[in-house]
């Protein structure tokens, strides 16, 4: 059965890597001004600042996660956590990709392979 075997284990990897190298390709060069709070996350999440100018909390989840990506020694730090955001979308729709297969119990075969499961429809009389 192919969801027990290797295929099942590099699927999600290919999938996951495959996310990733579009998201690094996609992402921001530096530091974003956006108009939103883009700056000031990629601000928090160098100096792990967990609230907002206010006393406002802003997700301190994602700036803990955050912030060892600041620590690569590669380009500037914006970047960096944006990489960190790209690693997580990457890992959040493999883990979406997962969740579906398992509670589908489907692996997607090639088109080339037979179907390995009996039809849904019944192909004798109905009692």
């Amino acid at each position: 059965m192919i969801a027990d075997g290797f295929g099942s284990r590099i699927l999600p990897l290919a999938l996951f890597a495959a996310a990733l190298a579009l998201y690094i390709f996609t992402l921001a060069p530096g530091l974003l001004w956006g108009g939103g709070d883009f700056a000031t996350f990629q601000t928090m999440a160098y100096l792990l600042e967990i609230e907002l100018p206010g006393g406002i909390f802003g997700h301190p989840l994602w700036v803990i996660l955050a912030h060892p990506f600041t620590w690569l020694p590669i380009r500037e730090v914006a970047w960096r956590a944006n990489l960190a955001s790209a690693v997580f979308a990457a890992g959040a729709l493999t883990l979406v990709f997962l969740a579906a297969r398992h509670l589908t119990r489907s692996v997607p075969l090639p088109s080339w392979l037979p179907p390995r499961w009996p039809s849904p429809i019944p192909s004798g009389p109905t009692p």
